[in-house]
């Protein structure tokens, strides 16, 4: 596996870990539970009239309105909160309705659930926030829409990475955009490896997101634990037109 599909899957698997949408089981009788389960938004919509319960979840906390959420179902996302789901409700890795909604790309839904009082710098086990999920998805109205409810922009994950590192990862040039355009967003911001947005933009050999990072201020001569600066990254990596980009030749 190359290292950019490493990286890639690595943002996958951050993004499960919020949200999983894996396999869970049900409780004996509740249909309600069992449609979760299923990912059978049609039978929910059947079942919500009669349901005594719409907060009912899973064995790993999912409900059924993070479920609508995560499949950008908003008619349904409005029926479940008119009947009293609960918005702020956390799965067992801690993700909410909102993170699903990020997910998802419903703008609609973030908006709604945002006005109903959801908790938008909530964290889920991995450190990921809706910000977050929003910024790797490549959702860039949502991440507007997240930060003028103000999400917290540098919010760094388990591993240091914050929003705009994993739109960089994900090679998201409109969201790194519109994050670094964002004056509380702080771009020269170090991961656990000492490493910056630029860093990753040079190892995934991303030229225009390195552009707008360095027309935001990003630094050339930041260096990470290893005593590497960004253009360092894009030579050993032989990527020529970055690491002219990003600065004078490399040091011995």
């Amino acid at each position: 596996m190359s290292p950019n599909a490493r990286l890639r899957r690595t943002a996958l698997i951050g993004l499960s870990l919020c949200c999983a949408a894996g396999i869970a089981f049900a409780r004996p009788g509740s249909d309600w539970v069992t449609a979760i389960v299923k990912r059978d938004l049609d039978r929910i919509e059947q079942l919500l009239p009669d349901t005594d319960d719409v907060n009912e979840p899973t064995e790993d906390g999912r409900t059924a309105l993070m479920l609508a959420a995560g499949e950008a179902r908003h008619e349904l996302v409005l029926a479940l909160v008119a009947r009293g789901a609960s918005i702020n409700a956390r799965n067992e890795r801690g993700g909410s309705a909102l993170m699903y909604a990020a997910t998802g790309g419903d703008e609609a839904s973030v908006t709604l659930l945002l006005t109903r009082g959801a908790e938008v710098n909530a964290r889920a086990r991995n450190g990921w926030t809706a910000l977050t999920l929003a910024s790797a998805r490549g959702f860039e109205n949502i991440v507007s829409i997240l930060l003028a409810h103000g999400a917290e922009p540098n919010a760094a994950d388990i591993y240091g990475w914050t929003p705009i590192m994993r739109a960089v990862q994900a090679g998201r040039l409109k969201v790194v955009r519109v994050l670094a355009a964002n004056q509380r967003v702080e771009v020269n911001v170090a991961d656990e490896n000492g490493q910056t947005a630029l860093h990753h933009a040079a190892a995934q050999n991303e030229l225009e997101i390195a552009r707008v990072l360095l027309a935001h201020g990003a630094r050339r001569d930041s260096r990470d634990r290893a005593g590497r600066t960004s253009r360092m990254i894009a030579e050993t990596a032989g990527y020529k037109e970055l690491a002219v980009l990003l600065g004078p030749t490399r040091e011995p």
